[in-house]
């Protein structure tokens, strides 16, 4: 059985001058799948001038502490194709992004980042 996963339906995600800021997705437990299949979109970005980086990844993490640091990085996705996690998902699973560089104070993005879960 496969099950929708929507770590960013749409978010929109606030870049900052100086420091990158990280967003983090609700956490899933994907303990009864082996293969994660995931999309990454980015729609737009305001003031469209701006050339800020966005890096967005996938963690899991078997801790059932769920704190920032028992999360390890399964691999980063890339825009607008499908990337595919299978074996070593640990049982819990979220989304990471970070915003950077080249993004005024107030500048937006609106992201999605969904995926399908499969027991196969």
């Amino acid at each position: 059985m496969a099950e929708v996963i929507r770590f960013f339906p749409r978010q929109a995600v606030v870049g900052t001058e100086t420091t990158a800021t990280n967003y983090y997705s609700e956490i899933f437990d994907a303990s009864d799948y082996l293969r994660l299949k995931v999309l990454y979109r980015r729609f737009a970005v305001f003031p469209s001038s701006l050339s800020g980086s966005f890096v967005a990844e996938i963690q899991s993490t078997n801790n059932p502490e769920l704190n920032d640091d028992a999360f390890e990085t399964l691999g980063t996705l890339t825009e607008g194709a499908f990337t595919t996690f299978s074996g070593g998902l640990g049982r819990y699973v979220r989304a990471k992004v970070t915003v950077s560089g080249a993004m005024s104070e107030g500048s937006t993005a609106m992201i999605q980042i969904e995926g399908v879960a499969n027991e196969t």
